[in-house]
């Protein structure tokens, strides 16, 4: 009996399942692996958002080159432009200025219209933000209008400065004599203050308006004594159709200064369209470094309207001469990625370093662009 019990469970050991398990040096290898998969996943991740950030930083960086280049690329193609009226008139064989300017101090930076002024540029030759880093140096305060103050552009880079008719035009309702008021309907956006140029598409004058009502909602532009710089009297230089055209003018200033949080560099635009307020500056476009900008003088006699020398600024011969701008500008990627950049860059021939003192791994591309004037003088 005892021997049938014995043989009994001897058959059921046999028969049960043997437990089975993982050895302690398997479980190492396992999770080795484990951890060696998870370190190269987390390394693909990282190195995906890492490129996927630097792709959209370069996506900006390329968009924001472009806007910028479109920005002072379109003022420096209209510079000079006059509405309807060409902006000389050749008799006898001598060039005409046919703008008569009524302002006072019409030579002053912010409203000198004549032939020959539609352009011009501050070259940065200096080693600080001073205005007279600048040649020309940058102005200052000019009879009660304050264009720049020391340290407002940024060290390095050049101004350039751009005056013209706005695009829009706005036609008399009636014929106006010298004396008269001319009246362009509403609304019109004009206001009071502002400097105008009236033209029959032959002559012009430029004045400012000195009203005492609302030119945007009664059309009334009168042109008095009163005012800053105010007009140097009261009568046009003649009569003028119903069929001439009336536009604001602006001289327009474009420059790399520090941001609206101090520090990012940034595109700005001042526009100068009256003489009783300062130019606010107008950020456009930011992380822009550097711009320089070159003009190209057609040297040839006579002129075939192409430039045959580039130069700076403050080495132009002769500003009627010119026909033609060269802009160069070095744009950054807002964070930093990549290798530390320790190049100089080579912008319209001069060779700039934007971090002399600190290199940085901000990724940085020139742009360039040349632009011919649409109005040349011949």
């Amino acid at each position: 009996m005892t021997n049938d019990i014995t043989s009994c469970a001897t058959q059921l050991a046999s028969t049960r399942p043997k437990m089975q398990g993982f050895t302690l040096v398997e479980i190492l290898v396992a999770t080795s692996i484990g951890l060696i998969i998870l370190a190269a996943v987390s390394q693909i991740f990282v190195t995906s958002h890492s490129t996927f950030r630097l792709e959209g930083d370069l996506a900006r960086l390329q968009e924001n080159g472009r806007f910028s280049v479109e920005f002072v690329g379109q003022d420096v193609r209209m510079s000079g432009n006059l509405g309807c009226m060409q902006k000389y008139s050749v008799l006898a064989g001598t060039i005409v200025d046919p703008v008569t300017n009524q302002l006072n101090n019409n030579t002053d930076y912010g409203w000198d219209f004549s032939a020959g002024q539609h352009l011009r540029g501050h070259t940065y030759t200096g080693s600080g933000t001073a205005l007279g880093d600048w040649t020309p140096a940058l102005p200052g305060t000019i009879n009660g209008l304050t264009y720049f103050t020391d340290g407002e552009v940024s060290e390095n880079t050049d101004v350039l400065m751009t005056r013209r008719a706005m695009a829009e035009t706005f036609k008399l309702t009636a014929a106006v004599t010298a004396g008269g008021t001319p009246n362009i309907g509403t609304p019109n956006g004009i206001g009071n203050d502002d400097i105008v140029l009236i033209t029959d598409c032959n002559v012009g004058d430029v004045f400012q308006i000195t009203s005492t009502g609302d030119p945007n909602t009664d059309g009334n532009l009168p042109h008095g004594t009163g005012g800053t710089p105010g007009n140097v009297g009261n009568n046009l230089s003649r009569t003028y159709g119903i069929n001439s055209e009336v536009s604001r003018v602006v001289t327009r200033l474009y420059y790399i200064g520090p941001g609206t949080d101090g520090v990012t560099p940034t595109l700005f635009r001042k526009d100068i369209t009256s003489g009783t307020a300062d130019p606010v500056p107008q950020p456009l476009v930011d992380n822009v470094e550097v711009m320089r900008v070159l003009y190209g003088e057609d040297t040839d006699a006579p002129s075939d309207n192409e430039a045959n020398i580039y130069r700076q600024a403050n080495n132009v011969v002769n500003w009627t001469n010119v026909v033609s701008v060269r802009i160069a500008l070095l744009v950054r990627t807002a964070a930093e990625s990549g290798d530390v950049d320790t190049k100089t860059y080579n912008l319209a021939g001069i060779s700039v370093d934007p971090t002399p003192t600190n290199d940085d791994r901000r990724q940085r591309r020139v742009f360039t662009s040349t632009i011919q004037l649409r109005n040349p003088i011949p």
